[in-house]
C-alpha cells in the first residue's frame, strides 16, 4: 500500500491549484513520452512514474477541495 504523500507547497506557502497540477501532470506525460523515445534507463522511468502517481494524487485532492469550496459558496458552511 502506498503511503500518502503531503501536498507540495508553492514558494509562498500556498497549495498549487488544480489547474497548476494539471499542467504539471501534462508536462510529466510529455517528459515520459520523450524518455520512452530516447530509451531512458529503468531507474529514471520508475522515478518518473512515481512522480506522475504523486501528482495525480495531489490533483484529485485539489479537485475535491475546489468542489468543497464551491459547494460552501453556494450552500453555506456545513456543520456537524
Amino acid at each position: 500500500m502506498l503511503e500518502p504523500t503531503p501536498r507540495r507547497h508553492l514558494l509562498d506557502g500556498s497549495l498549487p491549484s488544480a489547474g497548476d497540477l494539471r499542467s504539471h501532470l501534462h508536462r510529466l506525460f510529455v517528459e515520459r513520452l520523450e524518455a520512452r523515445a530516447a530509451a531512458s534507463d529503468a531507474a529514471y522511468m520508475a522515478d518518473l512514474e512515481d512522480e506522475i502517481d504523486e501528482v495525480r494524487t495531489e490533483l484529485v485532492g485539489a479537485r475535491v477541495i475546489d468542489l468543497a469550496r464551491r459547494r460552501a459558496a453556494v450552500a453555506g458552511r456545513q456543520s456537524g
